[in-house]
């Protein structure tokens, strides 16, 4: 059992990856393959500064929640405690 921080630190790890690897994109059939992929973990932009913009965003944001972001489903505080 797990809890749901970790499901969103993935999404947000997987949305960085993809995000990152389309801002070195060298044509629009791999800035929309990077795109679609980077849907897995949230959406991702169009033009290539803003991949790099979102990227550095999200990759502050990702940092960030490994060190605030605290878990909130019951079940898996239940059975930390237990």
């Amino acid at each position: 059992m797990y809890g749901r921080v970790r499901i969103l630190q993935l999404g947000n790890l997987i949305y960085l990856i993809f995000n990152i690897t389309g801002s070195f994109s060298q044509s629009t059939a791999q800035i929309i393959i990077f795109r679609f992929l980077g849907g897995f973990g949230g959406s991702g932009p169009l033009v290539r500064w803003t991949f790099y913009i979102m990227s550095i965003i999200n990759g502050l944001v990702g940092i960030f929640s490994v060190f605030f972001l605290r878990e909130t489903y019951e079940l898996y505080l239940l059975k930390l405690k237990a």
